[in-house]
């Protein structure tokens, strides 16, 4: 992942290293460079950072905050990946906490935003698609026909990868088992709130925009499934790193959703739960859930 690739880049960042792709992260590693910091020093900012803007995304559209830190300090793929997948993870919560912008119809200041994410990574270009479906209410049979389309023209998926940049992940074979348990359960989470959508009609514009691109995210996991003995699997997978993160928020308002209409309070089972697999999991060294970063602090003590 970047944290290993970025750090032989980093060491060589002493000029201008032309290996670094994106002109943002380039100037940033020499300007680094020349202050003298070290590397882990940078991932140490870009962690802090990351974790900042996730907490003012969650403040912003969780209905029950304290819910939301939990979830994201106990499924792997999201705290972890602040150490790991550092460029990607950092866009993406930046992007996720000024959602309000495109609920505002801040599309300006939202575009220009994203234009300055995509100087640190091309990728972040795919927030385009949140402009789309801030307003679309899509009818949830539709969907399920989309969800069935899906399947048999989903080979065109594999052609479009071999025309570009990101053919070199079919030949990662061997890293197919390296995905997490965490996406799973993260799938699970997701296709449950698509079925909600079906006997609970969403209404508020944030609803809308949540329940879309939980959609759009669902689509991804599907993908993922399908392609699960392929290495275009790790592929699809990161991608879906780039939208997972609003279940952070999407299960304590479901949770809220249920309490109100059925006059049920799951979210203590919910919160039990979480820590039932925060335990397990390191109990079982991280493997499951990717808890490193938990058990590089635990082996100090």
């Amino acid at each position: 992942m970047d944290y290993e690739a970025y750090s032989e880049m980093y060491m060589h960042s002493y000029v201008l290293n032309e290996d670094v792709k994106e002109y943002g992260l380039r100037y940033v590693f020499l300007l680094c460079n020349e202050i003298g910091l070290s590397y882990e020093f940078i991932v140490a900012i870009f962690s802090f950072l990351t974790v900042f803007y996730a907490c003012k995304f969650i403040y912003k559209f969780s209905p029950n905050v304290m819910f939301s830190v939990l979830i994201f300090f106990t499924i792997g793929q999201f705290y972890q990946n602040t150490f790991n997948i550092i460029r990607q993870c950092l866009v993406i919560y930046i992007l996720l906490s000024h959602l309000n912008l495109v609920l505002e119809h801040k599309y300006v200041r939202f575009v220009l935003l994203l234009l300055f994410c995509s100087i640190f990574i091309h990728q972040s270009a795919l927030f385009l698609l949140i402009l789309i479906l801030c307003n679309l209410r899509i009818n949830i049979w539709f969907k399920f026909l989309l969800l069935i389309v899906l399947i048999p023209i989903s080979e065109v998926f594999i052609l479009l990868i071999q025309n570009s940049p990101y053919s070199m992940y079919l030949g990662f074979e061997r890293f197919i088992s390296d995905v997490g348990m965490s996406t799973y359960l993260l799938f699970t989470f997701s296709l449950l709130f698509f079925l909600c959508d079906i006997f609970k009609r969403v209404v508020s514009k944030e609803d809308i925009l949540l329940s879309n691109i939980n959609f759009l995210l669902l689509i991804i996991y599907v993908l993922a499934i399908f392609f699960s003995n392929s290495a275009v699997k790790i592929l699809i997978v990161r991608l879906s790193y780039y939208f997972s993160p609003i279940l952070i928020v999407l299960i304590p308002r479901k949770l809220e959703m249920i309490r109100k209409k059925v006059h049920s309070n799951l979210t203590p089972y919910a919160y039990i739960f979480f820590i039932i697999l925060f335990v397990v999991s390191l109990y079982l060294k991280g493997e499951i859930n990717n808890l490193l970063p938990y058990q590089t602090i635990l082996s100090l003590l």
